[in-house]
């Protein structure tokens, strides 16, 4: 379910099968063919105008209408009449970097492409488009990454608030009184006194296996390591300089947020922090305030 009064869209369009889930979800799709607006349009019930977003490729050549096919539904107005149009809209390939020249193009290539077609109101930017300036802000905006505090630039700071914290039980903790290993392939060595810590979280459920030996955990206020390779269901931690009464069984590890900067932690997987919030899995509880 979703929030009363709120219009949900979906990106990828449509096709034979999904028509009539989405107008008894009362879903209202983004087309990005001209195929995908005739089924639409076929679907209206009782002649009423199907709402709709066309989306027009200004130069990212992933979804939406080509010049020709925007060409081809401007010829035909009888289609366009069967389709309540709420935005036209496009996708930006290089907000995330502001001075990049495929900005401006696409913002007048779009431009370009609307004015075969009604007016009707626009939606541009993504969340990196956002600070771009208001001229690609239209009359929607579709921030993504921005809503869960991720940096939508490239580079320089973030100009969000963390908003996500991941955490994995503490579920063993032992001292090591000999020079041993940790963890699959012996890839760390660890000496007597040395306290380790095992959470329960793994790359089953969306902490990357390249995260071992590379990235590290807050315990308690307590920055450590993790140390070894992660496992599918499991992690280690270096605790050794955490009093022994704040790393127990029981306490919890924050491995994303809380001192962890998800962007860091995404470069360390060569990565971008997007991958990483939707790779979180479904084992993990989700918990909004």
């Amino acid at each position: 379910s979703y929030v009363s009064g709120a219009d949900l869209y979906v990106l990828e369009g449509i096709d034979a099968q999904s028509v009539h889930d989405l107008r008894n979800a009362r879903i209202i799709p983004v087309l990005n063919t001209y195929v995908q607006v005739e089924l639409w349009a076929k679907s209206c019930a009782g002649g009423q105008p199907n709402r709709c977003i066309l989306h027009l490729d200004s130069g990212m050549n992933r979804l939406g209408f080509d010049e020709a096919a925007v060409r081809k539904l401007a010829a035909n107005p009888r289609l366009l009449g069967r389709l309540n149009v709420d935005y036209l809209m496009t996708h930006l390939a290089c907000a995330d970097e502001a001075a990049h020249e495929q900005n401006p193009l696409q913002l007048r290539r779009f431009e370009q492409l609307r004015a075969y077609l009604p007016p009707c109101r626009i939606s541009i930017a993504n969340s990196a488009g956002i600070f771009l300036g208001t001229e690609y802000h239209g009359d929607l905006v579709r921030p993504g990454i921005a809503l869960y505090g991720g940096n939508p630039k490239s580079v320089g700071p973030n100009p969000m608030h963390e908003v996500v914290r991941a955490c994995g039980r503490i579920v063993q903790v032992r001292e090591i009184h000999r020079a041993s290993t940790v963890g699959y392939g012996a890839s760390a060595i660890v000496h007597p006194n040395t306290r380790l810590a095992t959470v329960a979280f793994g790359y089953a459920d969306g902490y990357l296996r390249c995260f071992g030996n590379r990235a590290q955990a807050v315990v308690n206020g307590h920055k450590v390591p993790v140390i070894g390779r992660v496992s599918m269901d499991s992690l280690t931690l270096n605790v050794s300089d955490v009093p022994p009464n704040l790393a127990g069984e029981g306490d919890w590890a924050t491995l994303i947020g809380g001192g962890i900067n998800i962007d860091e932690l995404a470069a360390l997987g060569n990565t971008i922090s997007y991958e990483i919030l939707t790779g979180i899995g479904p084992r993990v509880s989700r918990e909004y305030q």
